[in-house]
């Protein structure tokens, strides 16, 4: 499942690389816009296995 998802990134990155090219404002909103999303996912998981410290009351 990992590997299937980063093929299916590979593929929207460079569709997005694809319409900014020539621009390179373009081209740093795509890769700021990657590390936000990564950065959203990883605070998820810090946030869900935080979730089991919190008593059941």
């Amino acid at each position: 499942m990992f590997a299937v998802t980063n093929i299916d990134d590979v593929v929207v990155l460079s569709l997005f690389f694809g319409q900014a090219e020539g621009r390179r404002r373009g081209s740093v909103r795509v890769v700021v816009g990657q590390h936000a999303g990564f950065g959203l996912i990883h605070a998820s998981v810090v946030g869900a296995l935080g979730a089991d410290l919190l008593p059941d009351g």
